[in-house]
């Protein structure tokens, strides 16, 4: 370790980034030399007396199999990390390690060495290594997996180098005569994950660098060579990938035939209709799959690029779990994955602007008819009350839900949408835990409450209806359904900015009081025009709840007459 340490202070001395490099560019091979004995005679000095507490840690523990360091955000830089590599590398019988080395100062020289001290666990099965924030360039990035891929027992790999420096193209400035020339080199990083052929779960965190179209194929390359492979994560948010980079990759996973669960994130890149059309194309290849989630936001992905994504987890004839978010919406053939459970897509604003384009969805979701669980977040789109029928229709269908989450706030609903989502929700007689955003829209005289109140197992229900112009007796009309949920624990409602004034808050906490297993209630009358003694019938109704253990009150702008 010592000759490589040397070596690894030359590099850095060369590879400096801003004006040392330019500095150092510019030393005679004697100064580079001189420079580089004065270096490594101090951090010979300081290595060898150096024996802190996490060292210690190691060498008391060198006989254990499972050693756990939590070092996150503490300052340690290059010296500590030496200390903390050879206390590593004693441990020979070390099967499971869990270091986090976030947010310090290990730079590129750390990684390194935390690589040379992991190499020497040759029976190490499980390692997860966190070292997010910590000024690490490709090299120190190619050099830590390198080290990592010689421990070929590892079943379970984690690693964290998000916001780092990791480039896919190296910078070198050479200077001649009056030109200053730039050079780019392009650098592999990730392709050594591929000597791991008995790794089954992989999880790699590169969000917030720059590792390009290059970067991300040829992680793709490695990853095709682990045909072990069952649970693969990846985390490549802000990372200036395109088409061709994502097309790569794709073609490279879908040679990983025993790939049961799949997570990508590719939010904030510059990914088009091309590049998730093969994505599509190559998941169907993985027909073991039974978990996928893609996080695709802020790209520039159209209705053709998500239509072929869509055939393609259409085929994944085994999936059970989908978790998909966009920006943009489009139409996802899935209705064929009959075997799907639990499902969560998250459209973000301004997409759906006709009812049309939303009826495609709710036909889909009406054949999922084994789904348990269901999340839909459509907030501040235009699907209106057609569309809130629709979709009422079509959870209708799915009489095995026992957990709803839908989020329709703002997309101009009015009472008949409100009922018909209701009645449709009322026919899922498992559903336990239900969560519904209807906040600014134009319910009113809606009573959707009529049906959801059948759901008599419900234990943990929130309701937001916010800015609906719902008046004190619509109010009462939805305590009336209140008081059918016998068997709630939680309960969270918000009825802020309507005008239920006091006889409408009397009779929702009344009716409250048959609810006797509450025991997490939380109330936002806020803005309801309501008055002092309104306050007093709450507090008396209150009262009758033996078993509350949690209450939370919003009464903001109430009308007090003292």
């Amino acid at each position: 370790m010592v000759l490589k340490l040397k070596q690894n202070i030359k590099n850095d001395i060369v590879l400096d980034n801003g004006v040392e490099e330019n500095q150092q560019l510019n030393m005679s091979v004697n100064a580079i030399d001189e420079e580089i004995q004065l270096r490594f005679n101090k951090v010979s000095e300081d290595f060898d007396n150096y024996s802190n507490i996490h060292f210690k840690k190691f060498v008391q523990n060198q006989d254990q199999r499972d050693i756990a360091c939590y070092l996150n955000d503490k300052n340690i830089k290059v010296l500590q990390v030496a200390s903390i590599a050879k206390g590593i590398s004693l441990c020979k019988n070390l099967q499971q390690l869990k270091l986090d080395l976030s947010q310090n100062q290990i730079q590129s020289q750390g990684a390194y060495l935390l690589g040379e001290g992991i190499s020497d666990c040759r029976s190490l099965k499980s390692l997860t290594i966190l070292l997010k924030n910590n000024n690490i360039i490709v090299e120190g990035a190619q050099s830590i997996l390198e080290k990592i891929s010689t421990c070929s027992e590892i079943q379970y790999l984690f690693v964290d180098m998000s916001f780092n420096q990791i480039m896919d193209k190296k910078k070198f400035k050479l200077k001649m005569c009056c030109f200053n020339i730039t050079l780019l080199q392009k650098c592999s990083f990730s392709q050594n994950i591929g000597n791991l052929s008995n790794l089954k779960n992989l999880k790699i965190i590169l969000s917030n660098n720059s590792i390009g179209n290059y970067g991300i194929s040829q992680l793709g390359l490695g990853i095709s060579k682990c045909y072990q492979l069952e649970n693969l994560t990846l985390n490549f948010e802000n990372n200036f990938i395109k088409d061709n980079g994502v097309q790569n990759f794709a073609c490279s996973i879908k040679k990983c035939q025993k790939l049961k669960q799949l997570t990508l994130n590719l939010n904030d890149n510059n990914i088009k209709d091309s590049g998730i059309e093969e994505l599509g194309l190559s998941i169907k290849s993985c027909s073991q799959l039974n978990f996928i989630h893609f996080s695709l936001d802020n790209n520039q992905i159209g209705k053709k690029g998500f239509y072929q994504l869509g055939l393609g987890i259409g085929k994944c004839k085994q999936l059970k779990q989908l978790y998909l978010s966009t920006v943009n919406y489009s139409y996802l053939p899935i209705g064929k994955c009959i075997n799907l459970v639990d499902i969560s897509i998250i459209f973000q604003k301004n997409q759906i602007q006709r009812v049309q384009d939303f009826s495609k969805m709710s036909s889909q979701l009406s054949n999922l008819i084994n789904l348990t669980s269901l999340n839909l977040f459509l907030k501040s789109h235009k699907i209106g009350t057609k569309g809130a029928s629709m979709l009422g229709l079509a959870i209708s269908k799915c009489t095995k839900l026992t957990t709803l989450s839908i989020n329709l706030s703002k997309n101009d609903i009015n009472g008949e949408g409100g009922n018909c989502l209701g009645q449709g929700i009322g026919n899922c007689s498992q559903l336990k835990t239900l969560k519904i955003y209807l906040n600014k829209n134009k319910l009113g005289t809606s009573n959707i409450i009529q049906g959801i109140s059948k759901c008599v197992l419900l234990s943990t229900f929130f309701i937001e209806i916010e800015q609906n112009f719902i008046n004190c007796q619509q109010a009462s009309i939805f305590a009336n359904g209140i008081n059918k949920l016998v068997n709630l624990n939680q309960f969270d409602f918000s009825i802020s900015q309507n005008e239920i004034q006091c006889t409408g808050l009397y009779k929702i906490t009344m009716d409250l009081g048959v609810c006797q297993k509450l025991t997490h209630l939380s109330l936002d009358f806020q803005a309801n025009y309501i008055r002092d003694y309104g306050v007093i019938d709450l507090g008396l109704s209150l009262g009758s709840l033996f078993n509350l253990q949690n209450l939370k009150l919003n009464l903001s702008y109430l009308f007090l007459f003292l």
